[in-house]
């Protein structure tokens, strides 16, 4: 059942938040630990999807980079990762079919929060792209690059000084957007929120630790460069700690657990 958890969030926004990159991280690698067979299935059956789709897109787009449906599936398929370590930290019962549970229970909700958040925080990088490609004429600008090289002779590129500002400052917009709400998938899950109640309360609620929550997810992506490094085999291991590592820090926030609605608790005694 969905959590009205809107006194904790007035107390984060009241008080100081400790935030714990390291520890949270560490949590995930024993949470993964537990149960390394469920969580690399999954893991592998995303990435499957994962490539189908962005294949799919590739053949309808062409080279747009348009990820409509990548967004879809990352969605729905992330958030089974948050049911399965929830169901662990309550000492219940795992199984494959716990990782879909968010494609029966809230696919429309997590979809368009999942929809919002890509395009919103896109957003601000397309003013300058339009200077690039207008006031900078890029696209013939780089053609002459590909033909200079070939050719032997490079051609430096002439970006004017507004469409840098132009693409800095929706650069560090964007990052702020994407930091901001990373919590705006669990939020959409686990609470009574709307997509865009989750993305303003997580919004609000990151900002609070803009810094410690930048240096986390850049950690996180460096475990991910660290499994491509390692090969398949370790993508398809620290793809899960990562994502665990989200829940755990989001559930360390607004700790959504501690409520325990009476169907929690009819279903932990039938587990």
């Amino acid at each position: 059942m969905k959590q009205d958890i809107s006194k904790r969030v007035e107390h984060l926004l009241e008080s100081n938040i400790s935030f714990n990159p390291m520890e949270y991280i560490s949590k995930a690698f024993n949470v993964v630990n537990k149960n390394p067979g469920w969580f690399i299935l999954f893991s592998v059956l995303f990435m499957l999807v994962s490539m189908t789709v962005d294949s799919i897109e590739k053949q309808i787009f062409g080279s747009f980079e348009i990820s409509i449906l990548s967004t879809i599936i990352s969605s729905l398929w992330i958030p089974g990762i948050y049911v399965a370590v929830r169901r662990i930290n309550q000492n219940r019962s795992l199984e494959l079919k716990n990782f879909f549970e968010p494609h029966q229970n809230s696919a429309g909700k997590l979809i368009i929060t999942g929809l919002l958040v890509a395009l919103l925080s896109t957003l601000p990088i397309i003013p300058g792209m339009v200077s690039l490609l207008v006031s900078d004429d890029i696209i013939n600008q780089y053609e002459a690059l590909t033909s200079g090289l070939e050719s032997g002779e490079f051609i430096w590129p002439e970006i004017s000084s507004f469409s840098v500002i132009l693409l800095l400052i929706g650069f560090l917009a964007s990052l702020y957007l994407s930091i901001g709400w990373v919590f705006a998938l669990p939020l959409a899950l686990f609470t009574k929120y709307t997509p865009w109640e989750a993305m303003e309360t997580s919004r609000k609620v990151a900002s609070k630790c803009f810094f410690p929550i930048f240096g986390f997810l850049f950690l996180l992506s460096m475990l991910i460069l660290l499994g491509v490094l390692m090969l398949v085999v370790g993508v398809i291991y620290m793809l899960p700690v990562t994502i665990c590592a989200t829940y755990i820090a989001f559930e360390d926030l607004f700790k959504t657990e501690e409520e325990k609605t009476e169907e929690d608790i009819l279903e932990h005694i039938v587990d």
